[in-house]
């Protein structure tokens, strides 16, 4: 009997940043600040980061995992390309395990162990980006995939755009295996807490105050 999906990436990663941050997310996200113009701006830049990353890593081939039919769809969507075979990178590529979902941005299949690519529109690898790694890590692990190497690909602070539509060099690989694999122990724990929480009842009386972590 599979879990139910209640919970997600972002949910998880809510939790590493402020233990009452997913409860609010759940119960009260009326509370929760509205995004300011810089992050709307941000999340637009990074889906513009996002489409550039499938023309370099597909150049041309992959397969884009569609959401426009749900979780569970993109979940069997995926499990059909993996099972298919083949050395085209998959975007999007998304799993559950025990009621928490991931989506993969690039799963590198060009040698025969996949490599997970997270794709941020940052200049640097931070620390919470470890944190993103390691939880896809535990559901791909979980699944029975073994990957040969995780990747953060951030954004070249010396490329310039030469035109036409052309983003060689654009992006730039850490490779943060090592790292990932020392946290992949501790996100069993992170799911159990983040369960908790997602289904306590909600208190009968006032709020819990918010610190938010930058």
């Amino acid at each position: 009997m599979r879990a139910p999906i209640a919970l997600s990436k972002t949910k998880l990663l809510s939790l590493t940043q402020c233990r009452r941050k997913l409860w609010l997310e759940t119960y009260s996200p009326e509370l929760m600040p509205e995004p300011s113009a810089e992050k709307t701006a941000l999340l637009a830049t990074g889906n513009t980061i996002g489409e550039i990353a499938r023309q370099l890593y597909g150049r041309g081939a992959g397969h884009v995992v569609s959401f426009e039919r749900g979780l569970r769809a993109a979940i069997d969507a995926t499990r059909a390309l993996i099972e298919r075979g083949g050395r085209e990178p998959i975007f999007e590529a998304t799993f559950d395990h025990d009621g928490v979902a991931v989506r993969v941005d690039v799963l590198d299949r060009s040698e025969p162990l996949p490599k997970i690519v997270e794709v941020k529109s940052s200049a640097r690898v931070k620390d919470h980006h470890i944190d993103d790694c390691a939880i896809q890590a535990w559901a791909l692990a979980q699944n029975g995939l073994r990957v040969r190497q995780i990747a953060v690909a951030t954004l070249n602070r010396d490329f310039v755009y030469a035109g036409d539509g052309r983003y060689e060099g654009l992006l730039v690989e850490t490779d943060v295996t090592e790292r990932v694999q020392e946290r992949l122990t501790g996100v069993g724990g992170l799911v159990a807490g983040a369960r908790r929480r997602h289904a306590a009842r909600r208190p009968s009386a006032g709020t819990p105050r918010i610190a938010l972590r930058s």
